[in-house]
């Protein structure tokens, strides 16, 4: 984590300087501007309008799609909607303000309580999406208090104040190729970023395509390089026939699975030169969860989800929904899991500028070492049959 001021005033106000020039601390007065022009006509938001569920097509136009999270994301709160909060119990601060506004105690320990009994209470974030098993902030970070600046954790708290979630917008505003992008528009980075999910998505799909076309040249390397001898290329020809018998007796073969099993751990599906991954289990893993964002209506439909895997393991990011939608008020997640997993270390804006963005579309080769690779566990399991 990027180092923390050690509290002192001058700092802080250095960092302000700083971020001035930042789209981020544009986007937030923004935010800010809009909360008080609101309540100062008493505006009543739009009627909430049936939309339907937010879904990255492929060939969809990127300027098509952010409209349309927009209006999925300008959705007026429903202040009845009961709000799932997990981790609440006795020993929680939150707790003991929420009983002391009149929250009975039973309510407080079913873990849901509407979403306007928490705003009412002076709480604007809900540090957890679903049952993630990390707190969204999960770092300390310094927040002006009277007299000074104190570093706060906000890894311990559960719901976050107006002012808590400011003090971490701030820092993170200061934090330039950490958390704050050093020139690129937040709209802008939004947008690719629906655009590298989309690009993923698309090359997800041709994956098995594209593995056929790599598994049949690294027969072709066997059957035509030199390197390997006339046993080898013997005990394929030998190997390939017993399959296609197989194959005309009983209407299948094995192949798909001896494929499968030889590009193991081989990056063949790559989007702007990083490998990646996308785990179908998550798609679905936030359905229906509401923002964290407690004056937000919008709920999370599809949670697209890649992790990208760098050369470098420590680098491994995830790109999700969540992501998405928390840099619409231009706050990035911060911290690891307690396990300090590699795949819950969440991308940042300003990582995502630094390694993602406008990066060129690039179609790589199967290097000859993967094909060897690839070679080398068909012949072991060519040899092993015949």
């Amino acid at each position: 984590m990027p180092e923390i001021p050690d509290g002192s005033n001058k700092q802080i106000v250095r960092g302000q300087e700083r971020a001035s020039n930042n789209p981020l601390s544009n986007l937030l007065r923004r935010i800010r501007s809009a909360r008080q022009l609101g309540r100062a006509k008493n505006v009543q938001p739009p009627a909430r309008e049936n939309l339907a569920p937010f879904a990255i097509e492929p060939g969809k136009s990127i300027d098509q799609l952010y409209e349309e999270l927009n209006k999925h994301e300008a959705r007026p709160a429903d202040k009845s909607e009961l709000i799932r909060i997990v981790g609440m119990n006795q020993d929680q601060p939150e707790f003991s303000r929420l009983e002391s506004l009149g929250i009975d105690s039973s309510t407080l320990e079913t873990g849901r309580v509407t979403r306007g009994a928490l705003l009412d209470a002076g709480y604007v974030f809900l540090n957890r999406i679903g049952g993630g098993e990390k707190p969204l902030i999960n770092a300390q970070v310094p927040m002006d208090v009277e007299g000074g600046t104190d570093i706060v954790d906000m890894s311990n708290k559960i719901l976050l104040t107006q002012s808590e979630l400011d003090a971490v917008i701030q820092y993170q505003q200061g934090q330039h190729g950490a958390y704050a992008t050093e020139s690129s528009d937040i709209d802008l980075i939004r947008k690719d970023m629906l655009l590298f999910l989309q690009q993923a998505i698309v090359e997800q799909n041709s994956l098995r395509q594209n593995s056929s076309a790599v598994f049949r040249a690294a027969q072709r390397r066997i059957l035509d390089n030199p390197k390997y001898t006339d046993k080898d290329r013997e005990a394929l020809r030998q190997f390939l026939e017993e399959q296609y018998q197989e194959y005309q007796k009983k209407g299948n073969s094995n192949l798909g699975y001896i494929m499968q099993e030889c590009i193991a751990g081989i990056d063949l599906a790559r989007v702007r030169g990083s490998p990646f991954e996308i785990f179908a289990t998550r798609l679905s893993a936030l359905k229906g969860v509401p923002s964290p964002f407690l004056d937000s209506g919008f709920h999370f439909d599809i949670n697209y989800d890649v992790t990208l895997y760098p050369h470098d393991p420590a680098q491994t990011r995830r790109l999700n929904m969540a992501v998405v939608h928390l840099l619409s008020r231009g706050l990035n997640e911060m911290g690891e899991s307690a396990n300090r997993s590699h795949d819950q270390r969440y991308i940042t804006a300003g990582e995502y500028e630094k390694g993602v963005y406008q990066k060129s579309e690039t179609t790589e080769p199967v290097s000859d070492e993967d094909l060897d690779k690839i070679a080398s566990r068909l012949l072991f399991r060519a040899k092993k049959e015949v």
